[in-house]
């Protein structure tokens, strides 16, 4: 009877793993690639833009709404109850972006992930590297500025 080849299980997984991450490097070199990755990232950050903005506008009358709430209960929040743009899930998050997590300076983090966005896409409208020193400094900038302004509250 023949004996059954030893297969080397080790070298399969090291061989199938080292053929994923060519996959992916090849994948991550592609220029459609690059300009899905930004233009998904530049929907998002106007997605962050609006639902930021409209804080300004309906975050008093939300906050005694979703400002208690955990993600996994906002299915009961009735439509009528959140004035926010983007609904329950808007309030929600805009009001731990802006009353728990940066405050007005969280609006340069939307700004700066456009930047990249468009970036990604090719398109050149300022030196990332420079707007990103130029937001990381009105970023802690204005959060200390607001802190001291607002500190008894």
């Amino acid at each position: 009877m023949a004996q059954k080849k030893k297969t080397n299980n080790k070298a399969n997984i090291l061989q199938s793993l080292k053929e994923q991450w060519n996959n992916i490097v090849h994948i991550a070199q592609n220029e459609k690639a690059y300009f899905i990755v930004g233009a998904l990232l530049v929907l998002l950050m106007l997605y962050l833009c609006i639902l930021l903005i409209s804080f300004f506008f309906t975050g008093a009358a939300d906050q005694s709404v979703v400002g208690h709430l955990r993600f996994t209960e906002l299915g009961s929040v009735a439509k009528g109850d959140v004035h926010n743009w983007n609904g329950a899930f808007g309030a929600w998050l805009s009001n731990i972006i802006m009353n728990k997590w940066f405050g007005v300076s969280s609006l340069l983090l939307a700004f700066y992930g456009l930047l990249a966005g468009l970036r990604l896409m090719r398109v050149r409208v300022s030196k990332l590297g420079k707007g990103f020193v130029y937001s990381a400094f009105l970023f802690i900038w204005i959060s200390i500025f607001f802190g001291f302004i607002f500190a008894g509250q």
